[in-house]
């Protein structure tokens, strides 16, 4: 499923502190544009890495087998294959960024899984894992949009990214039934905003 496709299924607009940020961070106007790119590059990087994590902690899991106990209306594995590929699409993106600046890209080669998915003995352990991951994620765009980024374009490619990482904890809530939406981690990012 395709990351726009994703987001509408989800219905992340209708939650309307995240969709008013959204709207805030996308239309940013600094006057720093594209002038502070490099200083933002260690967000970049750290974010490229952070996406290569998700992408092998989704692997791992489908490799694990662990997906396969679980109940089949879940979709468990569709799931993490979606994901995943989101996941692939964020890196890809920022690699075509890096690249257009001519700087080394970020490889999933040498990246391990999350060591939280890696240590799960049951299907509920790992996706909990990876709610975990994907909070974390939304956190860290999150934080990096309205605290650290400095340029507009970077800013950019992360209001992109973070509306699919919140978009996965909320999912993983309704879909695996984890938690309400309103508690648990989603609370926290919630009250963050």
């Amino acid at each position: 499923m395709k990351r726009r496709e994703f987001i509408r299924n989800v219905g992340i607009g209708t939650i309307p502190v995240i969709g008013g940020t959204l709207v805030s961070c996308e239309t940013s106007t600094d006057s720093l544009n594209n002038s502070n790119w490099t200083e933002d590059y260690n967000f970049m990087k750290g974010a490229a890495e952070f996406e290569a994590v998700a992408i092998n902690t989704y692997q791992a899991a489908i490799d694990s087998g662990l997906l396969d106990a679980a109940p089949a209306e879940l979709g468990a594995i569709e799931t993490a294959q979606d994901f995943r590929d989101h996941h692939q699409q964020h890196l890809d993106s920022f690699n075509a960024a890096f690249s257009g600046k001519g700087w080394a890209e970020i490889s999933t080669e040498g990246i391990a899984a999350d060591s939280r998915a890696l240590a799960a003995t049951n299907w509920t352990e790992i996706l909990q894992a990876a709610l975990t991951l994907e909070f974390e994620a939304a956190e860290f765009y999150f934080n990096a949009i309205n605290d650290t980024i400095t340029g507009t374009t970077v800013r950019r490619l992360f209001t992109d990214v973070f509306p699919i990482e919140v978009s996965h904890v909320v999912a993983f809530k309704i879909k695996f039934g984890l938690e309400s939406i309103n508690s648990g981690l989603f609370n926290g990012l919630v009250t963050g905003l």
